[in-house]
C-alpha cells in the first residue's frame, strides 16, 4: 500500500484528548457530557458516538488506542453498580495506574448523575474530582480538561475551548446581609451556593447565598454555656460536603457533620493555636497543625466512638499553613524556621502525613495558602501584602532542590498582610484581600488586576472566594455582613 495513503482499517481520527466512560445505563448523560465538550473545541472519545464514526469492527482495539491516547478521563455514572460494571472499572482502573507511574498527568473527574454523592463512589475515585451533572457542572468539566491543547494532535483554538476565561470578567455587587458578630475566615461548601464564615465569637454560620438565609449554626458545648468560644484561627469543610470543622486560638478543635448539631469529639486538641486544617478528598482523614509544630492525623470514622487518637508527627518548625491538593491523595504545609525566618512547602500524602514526598524551600514569606482545582499551582499569601504563585509540577517525589522553588507569578497590590486567598475554579484567576476595603481578582498569566471589588465607606474585606460556578465571589466583611457579586451572565 502507497504509505501517504490512510489505512481504511486502521483509520486515526483527531487523536481524542477526553475519554469518556460509562455504562450503557449513563449513556445518554454521557453522550451530553460528550456532546458538550466537542462543541467547546475538545476533542473527545466515547464509544457509543466515536465508534460508528471510525467504520470498523475492531472496536475493542480502538478503544484502547484511545484510552491509552487521551489525557484526561471522565467517568459518568447515576449508582455504584454501573461504575463498579467490569469494562468501566477496568478503564478508569487503567488510568489511575497511568496517573500513579507518571505516564498520564491529566484530570480524573466523575461526573455525578441524579442523587450520587461523592462519598458513594469507590474509594479510589474519592481522591480525584467529582462534579454534578448540571450546566454549572459541565462548564467547570470544561475548565477541568481544556488546560494547554498544544502538542497533543488536537486542533483546539484557546478560545474554542475555554471561552469562560477568554472573555474578560466582569461582576457586579448584587447583595449584602447578614451581621454581627465579626468575621475572619470564609470557606465555600463545594458543588453548593452555600458557605460557611468562622470568627471572633468562635462558632461556624452557614450561609445560603441564594436565599441569603442561614442555613445552619455550629457550635460547641462551651460556646453554648457562655456564648462565646475562643477565635477561630482554622476552617475546612470537606469535599463531599459533609463535615465542617474549626480550629481555635486555644488549640481546640471541633467537627460537626452537617446535618446534625452535635459535634463528633469533644476531645480534640493541640497545645499551641491552630494553625491550619485540611480534609483528605474522601474526607476520611483530618490534618490538623499548630504553630507548636505539630502535625495530628485524625481519622474522622472515630469521631464520636470513644476518644480520638489521632498519629502525631513534630515538626522541626512551626507549621503555619496547610491546604488539601485537591485531585491528590497530598496536602501541603508550610514551615518557617523560627531563626533562620525560612520558609518551606512540605508535599505529604494525607494516608501518611509523616512522610514527606517533597520538600521545597521557598522565596518569601507565607502565611495562607491556596491550592488549584488540578493541585498544580499554589499560591502563597505573606506578611508583606504579596501573593507568590508556585508551579508544583516541577516538584519531583523527595526532591530537595539546592536553590529555592522559584514563584512563576507574584501579585503585590496589598499594603497590609494578606488575610485570604483563593482560586477561581478556572485555575487562571486568583482572589485576594488584606482586611482592607477591597478585594482584588487577578489574572495569573499576566499578573494583573483583572477586576477591583470595592468595600463601601470602611467596610473591611477580611476573607473572599469564588464559589464553584467561576461568576460568583462571596466576601465576608470584618463586621460579620457577607457581600456578594455575580458575572452578569448569571
Amino acid at each position: 500500500m502507497d504509505p501517504q495513503t490512510p489505512d481504511p482499517t486502521d483509520p486515526r481520527p483527531v487523536r481524542p484528548r477526553v475519554f469518556i466512560s460509562a455504562k450503557s445505563g449513563d449513556y445518554v448523560p454521557a453522550t451530553e457530557v460528550f456532546r458538550h465538550l466537542t462543541a467547546a473545541g475538545i476533542p473527545a472519545f466515547f464509544s457509543e458516538e466515536s465508534l460508528p464514526e471510525i467504520g470498523i469492527s475492531d472496536y475493542r482495539h480502538q478503544i484502547d488506542r484511545a484510552l491509552d491516547a487521551a489525557q484526561h478521563m471522565i467517568v459518568v455514572t447515576s449508582s455504584i453498580e454501573y461504575v463498579q460494571a467490569p469494562w468501566v472499572e477496568a478503564e478508569w482502573g487503567f488510568f489511575i495506574n497511568e496517573k500513579r507511574s507518571g505516564r498520564k498527568a491529566g484530570n480524573l473527574v466523575t461526573v455525578l448523575v441524579g442523587g450520587l454523592k461523592p462519598a458513594d463512589l469507590p474509594p479510589s475515585l474519592r481522591y480525584y474530582e467529582a462534579i454534578p451533572f448540571d450546566p454549572p457542572g459541565l462548564q467547570r468539566l470544561v475548565r477541568y480538561v481544556a488546560g494547554d491543547a498544544a502538542g497533543d494532535g488536537a486542533a483546539v483554538q484557546p478560545q474554542a475551548s475555554a471561552p469562560a476565561v477568554t472573555r474578560k470578567l466582569t461582576l457586579r455587587e448584587t447583595a449584602t446581609f447578614g451581621g454581627p458578630p465579626a468575621s475572619r475566615l470564609l470557606v465555600p461548601v463545594p458543588n453548593e451556593r452555600v458557605v460557611a464564615t468562622g470568627g471572633f465569637d468562635g462558632a461556624v454560620r452557614v450561609f445560603d447565598i441564594d436565599n441569603r438565609n442561614r442555613r445552619a449554626f455550629f457550635a460547641s458545648a462551651r460556646y453554648r454555656l457562655a456564648r462565646h468560644e475562643g477565635l477561630i484561627t482554622a476552617l475546612a469543610v470537606s469535599r463531599d460536603g459533609r463535615l465542617v470543622a474549626s480550629g481555635h486560638l486555644d488549640g481546640q478543635i471541633h467537627v460537626w457533620r452537617t446535618g446534625a448539631d452535635d459535634e463528633l469529639s469533644i476531645e480534640m486538641r493541640h497545645d499551641w493555636a491552630i494553625s491550619g486544617l485540611a480534609f483528605s478528598p474522601d474526607a476520611r482523614v483530618l490534618v490538623s497543625a499548630s504553630k507548636d509544630g505539630v502535625l495530628k492525623s485524625w481519622d474522622t470514622a472515630r469521631l464520636g466512638k470513644g476518644r480520638p487518637d489521632p498519629v502525631q508527627q513534630r515538626e522541626p518548625s512551626p507549621v503555619v499553613a496547610l491546604v488539601c491538593m485537591a485531585l491528590t491523595d497530598t496536602f501541603a504545609a508550610g514551615l518557617v524556621n523560627a531563626t533562620t525566618r525560612g520558609y518551606a512547602l512540605h508535599i505529604r500524602p494525607f494516608a501518611a502525613p509523616g512522610d514527606v514526598r517533597a520538600a521545597v524551600p521557598v522565596a518569601g514569606g507565607l502565611a495562607v495558602l491556596a491550592a488549584s482545582a488540578d493541585g498544580r499551582l499554589l499560591a502563597a499569601g505573606a506578611g508583606d501584602g504579596t501573593v507568590r504563585v508556585y508551579d508544583l509540577s516541577t516538584v519531583r517525589d523527595g526532591s530537595q532542590p539546592a536553590q529555592p522553588l522559584e514563584p512563576v507569578q507574584t501579585l503585590g497590590g496589598h499594603k497590609k498582610p494578606v488575610s485570604s486567598l483563593a482560586f477561581f475554579p478556572d485555575g487562571r484567576h486568583v482572589i485576594t484581600c488584606a482586611m482592607e476595603n477591597k478585594a482584588i481578582v487577578w489574572e495569573l498569566e499576566s499578573g494583573q488586576p483583572a477586576v477591583r471589588l470595592q468595600g463601601t465607606g470602611d467596610d473591611i474585606v477580611a476573607a473572599a472566594t469564588a464559589l464553584d460556578d467561576g461568576e460568583t465571589v462571596v466576601a465576608a466583611l470584618a463586621d460579620g455582613r457577607l457581600r456578594v457579586w455575580e458575572s452578569a451572565r448569571r
